[in-house]
């Protein structure tokens, strides 16, 4: 947990050690909480013609009964108080909208009868015509006015329909956050077979967003997507491998950690409040501040920053070689690392500068060190993750053999090489 600020790492451990449930679940679910914070309104510029959102996808693999829910409350909090504030101040505007709706409806109709009695009563055709352009403007004015949906930062069990009319209801910033991961399942095809993918395909880097309604469309220019669940191994057991070639889970950061039962610490000590409280103030801080902003904030790197960045480049490039390079197995995933970690390292700029990031848009090289240590920790799990889709049932069980068991007496690292390859290593916590 090193990689993260102080006071990020300080809560995020008390709450993993708290529930007893694993580290990885709750640093995620940290990442994934200030992504939903950001909503968007953060970019950061790699190069002159490379940004990234600041948005991320997370899906952290566990067994049941792994206290997935309270780890999700705990650092959803804060979120979840914004939202409640936010729907609180929307009352006044969304009753003040529907009143206004229902007098211009009511002066539309008005309109409508008078023009409809002008034509009965054969007025003189300038009357006539008049009388019908106060209706057609008097109803444009009535369709013109839309009631505000109330506040919603985060949605739970929703359909990918559903997250594309949500975003348009919510100015384009949503986030997908779920201990269940159904929605997750009905994106990747569980059950249908077909991957419904593409909302969250386009999303991840911005693009625009139309939703038609039938009687209205809704454009979002800038529409900024999180998502955060939490999913059972048979999941991604299950599905086959043509799924891989869709773009969805190269976009996602996956984590699998090892399972704690039967290592659980009995009554251990309580959340201290000062971390709770700090956590609670700066995360509410980000979030209700970013909330406010129309347009999205710039960060860059600084010049060692854009140095380490050109380094950590270099390292990837030679691993995604189709015939010798050590990711070449997930090349879809690995060829978006480099900017996954762009994503991170702004994440963490904003957890380091709390209460002004935005008057200090430039990421240091010791912030862009510590994304990319996170993202060799995820790009681990991706390797384990992504070599389960269409495999035989014998390797997704000798896998979780392997996580769960230490080695036996003598067996060494070389002895296992070929498993330890694709397989997240206990020895490597998260984040490294």
């Amino acid at each position: 947990m090193a990689a993260f600020p102080a006071w990020l790492r300080e809560f995020t451990e008390a709450v993993a050690h708290t529930i007893q449930a694993p580290i990885d679940l709750a640093g995620s679910l940290a990442l994934a909480t200030l992504s939903t914070a950001a909503g968007g309104r953060v970019m950061v510029r790699v190069r002159p013609s490379w940004s990234e959102q600041t948005t991320i996808y997370t899906v952290v693999i566990m067994e049941p009964s792994a206290r997935k829910s309270p780890v999700f409350t705990a650092m959803t909090e804060p979120i979840r108080a914004l939202e409640a504030a936010l729907r609180e101040e929307a009352k006044h505007s969304i009753e003040t909208a529907r009143m206004q709706q229902q007098m211009a409806a009511s002066a539309r109709e008005n309109a409508q009868k008078k023009a409809a009695t002008m034509l009965g009563e054969g007025a003189d055709t300038r009357a006539q015509e008049e009388a019908i352009a106060d209706a057609v403007d008097a109803a444009l004015e009535a369709e013109a006015i839309g009631i505000p949906h109330p506040p919603q930062l985060i949605a739970d069990d929703v359909t990918p329909p559903k997250v594309a009319t949500m975003l348009a209801q919510q100015n384009g910033r949503l986030s997908v956050l779920s201990d269940e991961g159904t929605v997750f399942e009905i994106v990747a095809g569980r059950y249908s077979g077909n991957v419904q993918a593409e909302v969250f395909l386009k999303r991840y880097s911005g693009t625009e967003l139309r939703v038609d309604r039938g009687d209205r469309s809704e454009y979002v220019p800038r529409p900024a997507l999180t998502l955060g669940v939490t999913i059972q191994p048979a999941v991604i057991e299950d599905l086959p491998k043509k799924l891989r070639g869709n773009g969805f889970f190269a976009r996602i950061l996956f984590s699998q950690p090892v399972p704690m039962s039967g290592h659980r610490i009995i009554r251990p000590g309580p959340i201290p409040q000062e971390a709770a409280d700090t956590y609670h103030r700066n995360m509410l801080t980000i979030a209700r501040e970013l909330h406010g902003f129309d347009d999205p904030i710039t960060l860059t790197f600084s010049p060692e920053a854009d140095d380490l960045m050109a380094d950590i480049e270099r390292e990837i490039e030679p691993k995604l070689d189709p015939l010798t390079g050590s990711l070449a197995n997930i090349a879809d995933w690995s060829g978006k690392l480099a900017g996954q970690t762009a994503r991170i390292a702004a994440l963490l700029h904003l957890a380091e500068h709390p209460l002004n990031a935005w008057n200090n848009p430039t990421i240091e090289r010791d912030t862009l060190a510590n994304a990319w240590e996170i993202a060799k920790y995820y790009t681990t799990h991706a390797q384990a993750t992504l070599a389960k889709i269409g495999a035989p049932p014998s390797v997704a069980v000798a896998q979780r053999c392997w996580t769960r068991s230490p080695p036996a007496a003598g067996h060494t690292a070389t002895d296992s090489r070929p498993a330890r390859s694709t397989t997240p290593s206990a020895a490597k916590p998260y984040p490294p």
